[in-house]
């Protein structure tokens, strides 16, 4: 048999072919299905995999010859190629196969390759050193914050990290990035558990923390000394041509002293391009003369007698820093990378400490460790240890695989093939756009070689038997997308790879397509929208120009809102272009695009409670009255706000009804509803504030209701935080291009921006360093890459640029293959942008039938009405206004103190005690029972019991604790208003009734402003209690610390 390599493109049928690869070898022996394994990369596509073939066993079983299903047909016609067996034959067989896989389904193998992996890992736990319970983490999230966690601890406590984090910090500050270091330092642990990265990471194991040190004050004292000199020829220079009586302007266009100028200052010296301009090597390689003809003759003398003085000095110059530049730009690229490399160094060593205390490894680190053990090993002996033998293996998007995991792989394929048995890898080179999580396309593409340096004689072996049994299958049919769309592709790409180096062209080989839906079908339409310059906020032509397309695509050609899909390389436009689409009556469905902080009006409500809380007051107040005047068209607010009671005086100027009062005693679910009330957004479908709402229930269930509780969260989880909404037939959907992949639409929107194709401080690049820093360091991170081209690492810098400009092509070819019927391309300023755009309207279309062409948009194809839609249930209802309140009139929570966490703030704990304390209380058994409870903090313990003895001792309060009495604590009352309140304590009996506000504060502190606001609520709290019980009610203050009461008198 051999390994069947199919080498597809988008849309020509690679899962239909592994599925009937699968049913081709299953049906010869459906008794052994157990021994086939089809390995794809997620679960999703597991799942769909697995259903596929289940409903294609299902049609072949019940499928009439007489009447054959033409949907079917073509899958049986292949498996009779492959087999030689009949219609009756691969019906009575797929009968068999079907009933042994709904029996055992699950030994049915279709799995994820991490899944497979987990297996094995499994069974060599023993020899990877895991005890018998250990835990496989597939979060490496968590892994990083436990040990971002154990890193903050030790600063402070280990002087060489205290001093590393502090050189962290400052180069955060020096980068104009937040001080904030918990999402950089989580970006470097995430090397960690990229494959790509292990080997060099594990060189540094062994490495004690003072080389780093010792490397970063070697690398700095360098390119001090570099610097300096540089300095010192422009100094020299500047020094002859005053000696010599010259002056800056004597020479022509006063290139000389510029020239000198720069070396002094140290600008553009790293690159020489800029540095040695074009006059500059007109005068001083072509023996042009330094003057202009108009100098008077005496200048002209005094420049010739000093010209070869200072010749001596640039040639000096000259030689100094060709010489020198790139070993000092190779200095200052690891120099800008050696406190990262420590860092990574020392989480490294903690996570693998908590890897042993909590007998825990994550998937990562399993594929690394069974590889070790394996890689060596025949199949035989793997096989004992699994207790399952597999005969075929077929691999689904291989282009995705990481080294490790084919390396894994490789001994059971190796055995497969010496026992004669079928092996199939599919994978499109075009498609991988996986590189960052690990996937190695040139290993695709080298097949059948193995990729990898200093090959083991067994892995030489394999290879061996890989060429000889290596099949390629080309796959060159598009059944996807109509015919004007596919011709099109094949044009644009053939375009750009003209121009692209022979790297790029290699993975694109047999890209051009056939195509299955012919007649002049299908549309493309390009659109150019980077002419204005004006824009209010950024895109946003662009983002105009797609709700155009979209509405015309609705209105003019018979589409509905699900037919089309909006792709993006990031989730950052999708989420401002999905905020645009709502405020348009657009509903959107995206599972990447919706962040609650890409909404106004949620930032808005998130304004008024950093206000109420007087968190980041100035900020928080000047951000809100921007959307305020924004809303009312009142331009910018000018002058600063001092507080919160001239904030709201503000904003009511201008025709708005806030409350201070009230809004300080609401909890965060009240507030927002509050505002939103405010803002006369009842009747608005906004999702973004159902989200928010959502969000803050969810919060109070787990941790409490308040304001400060919510902001606390909100600020660690806002980056994180989406709208849900289910998708339907009349929702846009909205994706970045790797959710899309694999998937079709009728009709696909995509702006070519943001595509990232030049390297950034995100490409982390490993290099060896020079004998002097290898013995400290064996490898080492390289940094800012924007001359690297000019340094000792041009070379590996130079093919991580080609592997970039690969992942950039590979996006625009998934995305532009994902539609069934109509493209279409957007194109803004951006540099990559207008170089597609080019591209596109360079390209002869008279051969592919162009309906349109102008200076800034080019149509292929004719619109036509569409008459088939996407069949999606109706699974949603719209909500057309905002409930808010009424709720309440109909449940009420009780909220079971006992089970939450401990309440943060002291005087809600102290509160808390108070609402359970009557005069029969044992106080020690309450503060004790508490504790255990984790209800309240042992720091407070004591000041609470003595202040609930006091209460209970005191003559003037003793009464209001007392046994034959009636209370009411802590309850919310819903006011006829729709407004909640919540007295501390009412008190019951036939002869009155009393409401108590506690106070944990002293009477003495209180300003008069301060008791003003108290009152008016306890007169709030008497106005409404009369009403519900029809008498009169007393209204008391209690001050806790000392004790005295108020009455306040209605």
């Amino acid at each position: 048999m051999s390994l069947v390599t199919y080498k597809s493109s988008a849309g020509s049928g690679k899962t239909s072919t592994l599925v009937i690869e699968y049913l081709a070898i299953a049906l010869q022996k459906p008794g052994q299905f157990k021994q086939i394994v089809a390995l794809t990369f997620t679960q999703k596509a597991t799942a769909e995999m697995k259903e596929r073939l289940v409903e294609y066993l299902i049609s072949i079983k019940e499928m009439d010859a007489k009447k054959p299903d033409g949907s079917i047909l073509y899958i049986i016609e292949a498996i009779r190629d492959k087999t030689r067996y009949n219609f009756h034959e691969i019906k009575s067989r797929a009968k068999v196969l079907l009933t042994n896989i709904l029996h055992n389904y699950g030994d049915f193998g279709f799995s994820t390759i991490d899944s497979f992996v987990v297996k094995i890992v499994r069974s060599f736990a023993h020899d990877l050193k895991l005890s018998a319970n250990f835990e496989i983490e597939l979060d490496s999230s968590i892994i990083i914050e436990e040990a971002i966690g154990q890193l903050n601890e030790l600063i402070g406590k280990n002087e060489e990290i205290t001093n590393f984090m502090i050189a962290f910090t400052l180069d955060q500050l020096d980068n104009e990035k937040s001080p904030d270091l918990d999402e950089p330092l989580a970006n470097l642990g995430k090397l960690i558990f990229d494959s790509k990265h292990y080997n060099n990471i594990d060189l540094l194991k062994d490495i004690p923390l003072q080389n780093f040190l010792e490397i970063r004050t070697l690398l700095l004292n360098k390119t001090r000394e570099y610097e300096a000199k540089i300095e010192s020829f422009g100094k020299k220079g500047h020094e002859c041509i005053s000696n010599k009586g010259l002056s800056k302007g004597d020479c022509s266009s006063s290139w000389l002293w510029s020239y000198f100028n720069k070396l002094k200052n140290r600008k553009e010296t790293e690159n020489i391009a800029k540095l040695e301009t074009a006059s500059f090597l007109k005068f001083v390689e072509n023996g042009n003369d330094w003057y202009a003809k108009s100098k008077p003759i005496s200048l002209k003398e005094s420049i010739d007698s000093a010209k070869e003085e200072l010749l001596d000095i640039i040639l000096e110059a000259r030689k100094f820093y060709m010489e020198g530049i790139p070993i000092y730009l190779a200095n200052k690229l690891i120099l800008q990378r050696i406190t990262p490399l420590a860092l990574i160094h020392q989480m490294k060593q903690i996570i693998e400490m908590n890897y042993e205390e909590n007998d825990m490894i994550h998937l990562s680190e399993a594929n690394r460790k069974i590889s070790e053990v394996v890689n060596e090993q025949h199949a035989p002996y793997i096989y004992e240890r699994i207790g399952q033998r597999f005969n075929h293996f077929l691999i689904d998007e291989f282009q995705d695989t990481s080294v490790i995991q084919w390396n894994n792989m490789l001994p059971l394929i190796d055995n497969s093939l010496a026992s004669n048995f079928r092996n199939l890898l599919v994978g499109d080179t075009k498609q991988s756009i996986y590189r960052w999580r690990d996937g190695e396309v040139e290993q695709f593409a080298s097949l059948p070689n193995i990729i990898g340096e200093n090959k083991s004689v067994i892995t030489k072996e394999r290879e061996t038997l890989l060429k000889a049994m290596y099949e390629e299958v080309i796959l060159d049919t598009n059944y996807r997308s109509k015919e004007n769309i596919v011709n099109f592709n094949n044009k644009l790409f053939s375009f750009i790879l003209n121009n692209e180096d022979d790297y790029v062209k290699s993975f694109f080989q047999n890209h051009i397509q056939k195509t299955h839906k012919k007649f002049n079908s299908g549309v493309v339409k390009l659109t150019n929208v980077a002419k204005n310059k004006n824009e209010e906020y950024k895109n946003e032509d662009l983002i105009n120009s797609i709700i155009y397309s979209i509405k015309d695509l609705t209105v003019n050609q018979n589409y509905e809102f699900g037919d089309i899909c909006i792709l993006a390389r990031k989730n950052k436009f999708l989420s401002q272009l999905a905020y645009k689409l709502i405020d348009n009556n657009i509903k959107v469905y995206s599972s990447d695009a919706l962040f609650l902080i890409s909404s106004n009006t949620v930032n808005v409500i998130i304004n008024f409670m950093n206000i109420i809380i007087d968190n980041n007051f100035a900020i928080n107040s000047y951000s809100a009255l921007r959307y305020f005047y924004k809303q009312n068209n009142k331009g910018e607010p000018g002058e600063n706000i001092n507080s919160k009671s001239d904030f709201i005086n503000k904003i009511n100027s201008i025709g708005y009804t806030f409350d201070l009062e009230l809004m300080d005693n609401m909890d965060a679910y009240e507030l927002c509803e509050y505002v939103v009330s405010n803002l006369k957004l009842e009747n608005s479908s906004n999702p973004f504030i159902y989200s928010l709402l959502d969000v803050i229930i969810e919060l109070s269930k787990k941790k409490g209701a308040s304001i400060s509780q919510f902001i606390d969260y909100w600020e660690d989880n806002k980056g994180k935080l989406k709208i849900d909404l289910a998708g339907d037939k009349d929702s846009v959907q909205l994706l970045t291009i790797h959710r899309a992949k694999g998937l079709e639409f009728p009709v696909v929107i995509f702006p070519i921006i943001e595509i990232d194709s030049i390297l950034n401080g995100r490409d982390i690049l490993w290099v060896e360093p020079d004998e002097e820093i290898k013995g400290k360091v064996p490898k080492v991170l390289i940094g800012d890459y924007k001359y690297g081209l000019n340094s000792q690492f041009a070379d590996i810098i130079s093919q991580e640029m080609h592997r970039k400009e690969l992942d950039a092509m590979n996006m625009i070819y998934v995305a532009c293959t994902r539609p069934t019927q109509e493209l279409h391309l957007f194109f803004n300023k951006e540099k990559d942008s207008q170089k597609y755009w080019n591209a596109c309207n360079s390209i002869n279309w008279e051969d592919e039938r162009v309906f349109v062409k102008e200076d800034n948009m080019v149509q292929i194809g004719e619109d036509k009405e569409n008459t088939k839609h996407i069949d999606k249930n109706e699974n949603s209802v719209s909500i057309n206004s905002f409930i808010s309140n009424f709720w309440k009139d109909k449940i009420h929570l009780q909220r079971d103190i006992s089970k939450n966490k401990a309440l943060r703030d002291k005087g809600t704990q102290l509160h808390y005690l108070l609402s359970i304390t009557d005069s029969e209380t044992n106080i020690e058994d309450l503060i004790s029972t508490n504790l255990k409870k984790g209800m309240i903090y042992e720091e407070y313990a004591l000041e609470f019991e003595t202040i609930i003895k006091g209460l209970l001792a005191n003559s003037e309060t003793k009464y209001l604790f007392s046994t034959e009495n009636e209370y009411i604590n802590e309850k919310e009352i819903i006011t006829p208003d729709n407004r909640i309140i919540k007295p501390d304590r009412i008190l019951l009996n036939k002869n009155e009734i009393i409401v108590i506000d506690y106070k944990y504060a002293s009477f003495g502190t209180i300003s008069s402003k301060d008791m003003n606001k108290y009152k008016k609520q306890l007169e709030n709290y008497q106005e409404v209690l009369s009403k519900i019980y029809g008498k009169h009610v007393q209204a008391l203050i209690l001050f806790l610390s000392p004790i005295k009461i108020v009455d306040v008198v209605s």
